[in-house]
């Protein structure tokens, strides 16, 4: 109550001291509010009189002037110091679990990033193929080896392609099949002579934006502060989410929270692994990029595989009487013995000509956050 006294009684024409002037509203706030009135800083004085008040004209400064003696003239204030060299600082660094913290007006964000990063979940399509263009063509050949077994490497006694139209195998002329006790062996193969598939799809997925596990945002010292120590700025104290050992109020509470949010003073250097001394690290790194090398194998598609089905191989011109052999190979003995020579038809497909995945779909590589920087704080 003694500053009250002070300003009422001051002299006509004498200047009111700034910072007095600060420390007098400030006091009186707190009584109104039932709390104990801030602790001038040095050489404010805490007694009326118009001496204190011509004291304190004589050592009044600006907020951009400096402080000979290394302290700062608002109460509350802390003398930050300026970066070790190759770290940049100091920053008013905050923290937040929900989003990111906006910086107090005036000044700007040097540093936006997390303590951990989240990513959503990335699928890989699966793989499919068109249809092969051009149509294919599928080649379908039967032979006929005299005796028990399918030798493809020796040429057959009978060979010829299959159609569906019931026509003769011709019968190969160093090699002729005739009566054999141990009956023919009989095989027929399909393959595709042209055509391919474009595979599907061709687009990578994506995934959802990832987010920060614990915001962090390092914003700049208020323009204009007082300057202390050697180089260093006059700026608000740090403060814990509220302000320890403040008085209480008539409700019983924390008389003071602080104005911007919780925070620290500290400096950072990306890629760095320890605090300079006096400086501890601020919890775990911070990061301040989304690293994703996740991606998904090409799609890729086999050559074209012509359709399955039968083929008649008969000892009559018709085709009507004789035995079935699947498509596309397939190696079959048979006894039918017909020494004018054997008749092949192609019976109805069940399917049309396709491609089959060979490779693709399938998730690699890793997610991780980059830029990993180290924050110490004082």
């Amino acid at each position: 109550m003694n500053q009250v006294s002070n300003a009422s009684s001051r002299r006509p024409g004498v200047p009111l001291d700034r910072s007095l002037a600060v420390a007098i509203l400030a006091a009186a706030s707190a009584v109104l509010a039932g709390c104990p009135g801030p602790t001038p800083r040095e050489g404010l004085g805490g007694s009326g009189g118009e001496g204190s008040s011509s004291t304190t004209s004589s050592s009044s400064s600006s907020p951009s002037s400096s402080s000979s003696s290394g302290t700062c003239p608002l109460v509350g204030d802390v003398c930050a110091s300026p970066a070790p060299s190759g770290w940049s600082g100091p920053f008013r660094v905050y923290e937040s679990s929900t989003t990111v913290p906006p910086c107090p007006s005036g000044t700007t964000a040097k540093l936006i990033g997390g303590l951990s990063a989240s990513y959503a979940p990335l699928t890989c399509h699966q793989c499919g193929c068109g249809t092969p263009s051009p149509a294919v063509a599928c080649a379908t050949t039967a032979t006929v080896w005299s005796g028990s077994t399918c030798n493809s490497a020796a040429p057959g006694c009978e060979t010829g392609p299959i159609t569906s139209t019931c026509a003769p195998l011709m019968a190969n002329a160093t090699a002729t099949c005739g009566a054999s006790l141990t009956g023919y062996s009989i095989e027929v193969s399909t393959v595709a002579t042209s055509g391919s598939c474009a595979p599907m799809p061709t687009l990578q997925p994506t995934a959802g934006s990832p987010t920060w596990d614990g915001n962090v945002v390092a914003c700049t010292l208020e323009a204009g502060g007082t300057s202390c120590d050697s180089g260093g700025t006059c700026t608000a104290a740090p403060q814990s989410a509220l302000d320890a050992g403040s008085a209480s109020c008539d409700a019983g509470g924390p008389c003071t929270a602080p104005k911007d949010g919780p925070f620290k003073l500290c400096i950072f250097q990306l890629g760095a692994t320890s605090c300079p001394a006096p400086y501890q690290a601020f919890s775990t790194p911070v990061y301040t990029g989304f690293g994703d090398m996740r991606t998904c194998t090409e799609c890729s598609c086999g050559a074209p595989t012509c359709p399955k089905g039968t083929a008649t191989i008969s000892a009559t011109p018709g085709c009507d009487a004789g035995f079935d052999v699947g498509l596309p190979n397939s190696c079959t003995q048979e006894t039918l013995q017909d020494l004018t020579g054997y008749y092949a038809v192609l019976n109805k497909t069940t399917a049309v000509p396709s491609c089959a995945v060979s490779a693709g779909g399938t998730l690699t590589g890793t997610a991780m956050p980059t830029g990993q920087t180290l924050v110490c704080c004082r």
